[in-house]
């Protein structure tokens, strides 16, 4: 029994998303891999100077992920079966 069902890819979004999401992640990680890479190599840092150099790209998104995140009592009061998950979560 597949998890999901095979008919579901019939739907072009679904094809194009399954597609494009994996990529995009793939280019993320090697993206991120040469900026770390870059100052260690190319401009002779140490790895640790190179790391805490990346912190404020790595520490931005969580701190914009606290406080800029919406609220899901409010956001999602049609999916009453999920709003208990989503309020452990927050």
């Amino acid at each position: 029994m597949p998890l999901l069902h095979p008919g579901l890819f019939r739907n072009r979004g679904v094809r194009v998303a399954n597609i494009v999401g994996p990529s995009f992640s793939f280019g993320m990680v090697g993206w991120m891999s040469i900026l770390i890479q870059f100052p260690q190599i190319v401009l002779g840092y140490p790895a640790l100077e190179a790391g805490v150099m990346s912190m404020p790209r790595t520490l931005a998104p969580m701190v914009f992920a606290l406080f800029l995140r919406p609220d899901p009592a409010r956001v999602l009061p049609r999916y009453s079966a999920t709003l208990p998950i989503t309020r452990i979560g927050s």
